[in-house]
């Protein structure tokens, strides 16, 4: 009583005397004016203000507690004015560091108290007294109104006792088969994200809402109902709004919130919210009534659900007695039923609320019961998708932690692709501490807000908090401390080791909140994050380019990503792999289903295998080609291929390859000047390098011009590629390799559309230039030189080429039936495309090479001389850029050649190229575009390297990159050296140690077109730019495919050279 006597009458003297102080100001003022007295009216109004929030009692108790400085009226709001959610975040960081476990601050009169001592954590979460939430919870009330999230009393103590038994295991454990369908259904919509560095919160947010639209409403998927779509999306939207009214200072207001238009937006959202929970239930209600009036009662009841027996009911008053004295993760729904993993009646949350709510009519209304599944929508969606995307992330940072956690699933599943049993979920023993402690690091609900109502001493400090003021549990904080975690930043999941967390406070580990306000949900969220995240890492590999320390994190209702939630994704069947491939070594077999497919990564046995002409047919799985390349001499086999093979190599020629040389410059050149707008930042060049690629294809194989210049062309490009893309997919997707899935994925119909662009094109093409050639050869114009005119050796070249031949099967090196010695014949011959070539060939040999399959070959040219190549290249400059040292030597041989001279390449230069020829070379090894071939065994095949026969049928893959990387070939095998690739290091290595074109009668016949279109596209990119790069070799993340590429991206960073540019 006296205290408020001594602040009434210490206010009373502070207004008397700032009126007579504002009087004398008036009486002395000499000039009148009408702003004058509203502006000290507002002076004289704030002054009062001051002091009326001066001389409050909270304000005298509050200041007591360590704070930042104030400014008047506003306290400390002034701190986060114009600061970004991240560096919002930050801020709060920097001032609780500075000030401790305990903090206060003021939002004009309101005092806020931080805290982040487990010991006052427990104070006010296990209280009974301070349970309503504070004020900010107001904004959830439009949706949620009294669900468990906001109620209080005894209304929120009578609700929280009648829906916990919904969430009972027993109940959770029917879900089991929602929670696979759902996994498995987002693992199929992330297959198409494979190589691409992406945010998977989008994908965890839109699984979590479907798992939530069928387990508490029992409502189809999103993608699978329109309604329910439109439900999801508008969830997201309200928890949008939401997040901004805690963030924008001013639209906490209602005025300033129906200004900005958010609020016409919340009613037509909740329009779509309330009115999708209201039918649902309105329809389940009706369903429960007419079965109840015919006397068909659920069974199993709710009740006959959770029952337990005596001997299990007694077990759990110990543990919960127990839970008092030992800390750990126990709740008042631990009911330790975890090894009841039988399954009862598979109902959805609503149906087992309307169940409760006859048996309680005056406990849970219609209307409350709506309510309660809107909370369950809400806190369900954000914290899991945020709590799942945050464990994907760490395990893509920490690879060591993802193979355990694989070591685990791998002895739970072993190869199968079977659906997760709540059986198996309790075996995830080291999946569970990855997904708690991710938790620690990166609680979903990272501060935990009541309302004081009662004045409340501290334990941790002799500090009292006055009654009325907000507390603010510093969760994020608290996990984060160096006196209860060791290392507190490193991500460990063994902090939950029982050892570890039987001697922890219990309130120090709190991503669930604790107490009687726990969250209902715990169990169900822990269950769903289990089987999402291992179907996933058994689907995929996941890689993070982004360390932890640079994660940037979001001050929001749930934590977030700023940054987003970036990760790689490498199917686990290519780890797996190169996992058995270490295991097993040089030869080893795995079974798909009743098929056999044989792993070589010895040199000797793939000469077995690519020397033989018996074993000379694909595998099945290029029968996927057919419908785009036909019986091009990719997927050709038997006599029609050595026919073809043999009509085709003279097209490959040396000879002919110099006549393309001013289109390799000319498309070099473009590609330089589009370069040109990349310089200085970070980028992926492998698009550039694979228009490129597309560009020389379209001009030397058809003839055709670049795809800026011709629509048909660009759209022929872009067919290609997208084909490309399709046959990937039919790689990696088991599914989409049998022809009903493929079908109905969708893939087929695009296939068709694609295919027609790209047979049209190549048709007409063919069309019009096989017309030209019959009218020259009416006209009697033959074509002068002819092919064989052009490819003519005399007798002296002739015996060199037999030598050579002779030698080549005795010294090993990089010869192939094309090396015709030619090198030093520099001459230029008629320039045509090989499309002209073949037609040519066509009508000297009509019976062996018709139309038709002319046109195969020119598209087998084109899928096989466009990937290839765009990642040779992408590689090649990757490295260079790793490695400047090498790419000093190469930029110190092209001055050499063509000193500051910005002239087109001839071919006499690239003779003289050997360094960048080596390093080229090296690329391939350590990269292999092809980095496995498959062949078929015809008949049984005993090994060269072991005492082991491969019956007849079987699929055998030679490890192209295996074999490249094997440290009795290569000396200190997974350095980048192109040394390698001197005479006296070749010259003594097996024949079959280098294959990244193949070897054998079926050899890349294209080999020397690529080294000759690579060494252009690199001399003349390196002459105008030099390459860097921020990405160590070791860093690179390797994507499994067809070819071979980065799933980071092949990026690199461009500097103008100091010379005169080749465009100018």
């Amino acid at each position: 009583m006296a205290m408020t006597l001594e602040i009434h009458s210490d206010l009373f003297e502070r207004t008397r005397l700032s009126n007579m102080a504002v009087e004398q100001i008036i009486e002395g003022t000499s000039f009148t004016s009408p702003l004058v007295l509203p502006l000290i009216t507002i002076l004289v109004a704030l002054a009062a203000i001051h002091f009326w929030q001066q001389s409050r009692r909270d304000r005298k108790i509050g200041d007591m507690i360590p704070g930042p400085p104030t400014v008047p009226i506003i306290g400390n709001a002034h701190y986060f004015v114009n600061l970004k959610t991240d560096e919002i975040f930050e801020k709060a960081m920097s001032i609780s560091n500075v000030y401790g476990h305990v903090i206060r601050g003021w939002i004009g009169h309101k005092l806020a108290v931080f805290l982040s001592d487990p010991r006052d954590a427990e104070l006010i979460l296990s209280s009974h007294v301070h349970i309503d939430k504070s004020d900010e919870y107001r904004y959830f009330k439009p949706w949620l109104g009294n669900g468990l999230l906001i109620s209080t009393g005894e209304k929120w103590r009578t609700h929280r006792k009648l829906i916990a038994p919904a969430f009972h295991m027993n109940v959770l454990k029917s879900f089991m088969p929602t929670f696979n369908d759902n996994a498995r259904f987002v693992v199929s919509k992330l297959k198409k994200e494979v190589g691409k560095e992406f945010d998977c919160h989008d994908y965890m947010s839109e699984a979590t809402v479907d798992i939530l639209l069928e387990t508490a409403m029992g409502s189809r998927r999103t993608s699978e109902d329109e309604e329910g779509f439109r439900y999801a999306m508008a969830v997201m939207k309200m928890c949008e709004i939401l997040h901004k009214r805690q963030l924008q200072v001013f639209s906490r207001y209602e005025p300033f919130f129906t200004m900005s238009g958010m609020r016409k937006q919340q009613k037509k959202l909740l329009g779509i919210i309330h009115g999708m929970t209201q039918r649902v239930l309105n329809e389940k209600k009706a369903v429960f009534d007419k079965n109840l009036e015919e006397g068909n009662l659920p069974s199993p009841s709710l009740q006959d659900i959770i029952k337990v027996n005596e001997e299990v009911d007694q077990a759990i008053r110990k543990a919960k007695a127990k839970a008092n004295k030992v800390t750990g993760l126990r709740d008042d729904l631990d009911d330790i039923d975890e090894n009841d993993i039988g399954e009862k009646r598979r109902l959805a949350f609503l149906d087992l609320m309307i169940e409760t709510s006859h048996f309680n009519p005056n406990q849970l209304s219609n209307e409350e019961i709506k309510q309660q599944v809107d909370t369950i929508m809400f806190e369900g969606h954000d914290t899991t998708a945020a709590g799942s995307s945050f464990t994907l992330c760490m395990l893509g940072v920490h690879q060591d932690i993802q193979e355990k956690v694989m070591k685990e699933q791998k002895a739970i599943f072993g190869n199968s692709t079977r659906d997760i049993t709540f059986a198996d979920t309790t075996e995830m023993k080291y999946l569970e501490r990855v997904i708690l402690e991710t938790l620690r690091l990166y609680p979903p609900v990272p501060i935990i807000a009541r309302k004081i109502n009662t004045d409340l001493k501290l334990v941790s400090q002799d500090l009292v908090i006055p009654a009325g003021a907000t507390v603010v549990i510093g969760t994020f904080r608290i996990h984060r401390r160096p006196d209860i975690y060791n290392n507190p930043e490193k991500f460990d999941p063994d902090n939950f080791l029982p050892e570890r967390t039987q001697h922890r406070h219990y309130y120090s580990y709190i991503p669930f909140s604790a107490g009687p306000r726990s969250c209902v949900g715990r169990k169900y969220a822990m269950l769903k994050l289990k089987v999402l995240l291992s179907t996933i890492l058994r689907n995929f590999h996941i890689k993070s380019t982004v360390p932890e320390k640079d994660f940037k994190l979001q001050a929001d209702i749930i934590l977030k990503r700023t940054d987003g939630f970036r990760i790689w994704l490498e199917p686990q069947m290519y780890r797996e792999a190169m996992n058995v491939a270490d295991t097993y070594g040089y030869v080893f077999r795995v079974w798909i289903g009743h098929k056999l497919a044989v792993f070589l990564s010895d040199p000797r046995d793939a000469e077995l295998i690519l020397g033989s002409h018996v074993h000379i047919d694909k595998s099945d799985e290029y029968r996927y080609f057919k419908p785009w390349l036909g019986n091009g001499l990719l997927i050709s086999t038997g006599e029609k291929w050595r026919t073809h093979r043999k009509l085709i190599a003279p097209a490959f020629h040396m000879n002919v390859l110099k006549s393309f040389m001013p289109t390799f410059n000319d498309n070099a050149r473009f590609v330089v000047s589009k370069l040109k707008k990349e310089v200085g930042k970070e980028f992926d060049c492998h698009d550039y390098m694979s228009e490129a690629t597309v560009d020389i294809l379209l001009e030397t194989a058809m003839g055709s011009r670049r795809t800026s210049e011709d629509e048909e062309g660009f759209r022929y490009a872009m067919a290609v590629m997208k084909m490309c893309e399709i046959l990937h997919k039919r790689q990696l997707q088991v599914f989409s390799r049998y022809e009903p899935f493929f079908t109905m994925s969708g893939m087929r119909k695009q296939q068709k559309k694609l295919l027609g662009i790209i047979h049209g094109m190549t048709q007409r093409v063919l069309n019009e230039k096989k017309a030209v050639f019959d009218k020259n050869l009416e006209e009697g114009n033959l074509p002068s030189p002819s092919l064989q005119d052009i490819i003519k050796v005399n007798e002296e070249v002739d015996q060199a080429i037999r030598k050579a031949k002779a030698k080549a099967n005795k010294v090993t090196g990089l010869r192939d039936d094309l090396d015709d010695i030619d090198e030093n014949d520099i001459g230029e011959k008629r320039r045509l495309a090989f499309l002209d070539l073949m037609i040519e060939t066509s009508h000297f040999n009509p019976n062996q090479l018709s139309n038709e399959e002319i046109k195969q070959q020119v598209d087998t040219i084109m899928f096989e001389g466009h990937d290839t190549t765009a990642a040779g290249s992408s590689f090649t400059l990757c490295m260079l850029g790793v490695h400047q040292d090498i790419q000093e030597k190469v930029m110190k041989e092209q001055k050499a050649i063509f000193g500051n001279s910005t002239r087109d390449i001839t071919f006499a230069d690239t003779t003289e190229m050997k360094y960048l020829e080596r390093v080229i070379l090296e690329t391939l090894r350590l990269y292999p575009p092809v980095p496995i071939i498959a062949r078929k065994i015809n008949t049984d095949l005993k090994l060269a390297s072991q005492d082991l026969i491969i019956p007849a049928g079987s699929t055998v893959v030679i490890n192209t990159i295996i074999i490249h990387r094997r440290p009795d070939i290569y000396n200190n095998p997974e350095k980048f050296d192109p040394d390698n690739f001197l005479p006296e290091r070749t010259q003594h290595r097996h024949y079959y140690s280098y294959i990244p074109f193949s070897a054998g009668p079926r050899s890349c016949v294209g080999r020397k077109y690529a080294m000759l279109k690579l060494k252009v596209l690199l001399s003349t990119i390196l002459r105008n730019f030099h390459i860097k790069s921020t990405v160590p070799e070791k860093d690179f993340k390797l994507q499994a495919d067809i070819i071979l590429k980065r799933a980071d991206g092949f990026r690199i960073w461009l500097e103008p050279r100091n010379v005169t540019n080749v465009m100018e």
